[in-house]
């Protein structure tokens, strides 16, 4: 599941994307072409209110941690991502914004044996 932000009408969304709309999150669950609005429940689901209200939290303190890191770790940014060390691991965000919606995504940095 990927949050692609909100709703573009010119977009074709994968199944299993997640866009904003109307202040209400839809996941893509079946196929179809661009233009479909979200509303439209045989291609979208709409995301429970309260699940929905929690992953705009997270989204939100992902971009201020984000912000926040690009002024604090410098020496660690690339052009297109951050490895962000935190108190329960360490992560790499990657923002891939070849599309028309920037795409951001975070994959946790796995310790090797013998480190």
């Amino acid at each position: 599941m990927k949050f692609k932000g909100p709703y573009d009408p010119g977009t074709t969304y994968d199944v299993g994307d997640v866009v904003a709309y109307d202040d209400a999150g839809f996941r893509k669950v079946n196929p179809c072409p661009a233009g479909v609005a979200p509303i439209d429940n045989r291609y979208f689901m709409r995301i429970d209110q309260q699940m929905w209200d929690v992953i705009s939290m997270i989204l939100d303190a992902q971009q201020t941690a984000i912000s926040a890191a690009t002024a604090v770790i410098d020496s660690r940014i690339t052009e297109d991502s951050i490895a962000l060390k935190t108190e329960t691991g360490d992560y790499l965000i990657t923002v891939d914004d070849s599309g028309e919606t920037p795409e951001l995504e975070v994959t946790a940095i796995e310790e090797e044996a013998g480190e």
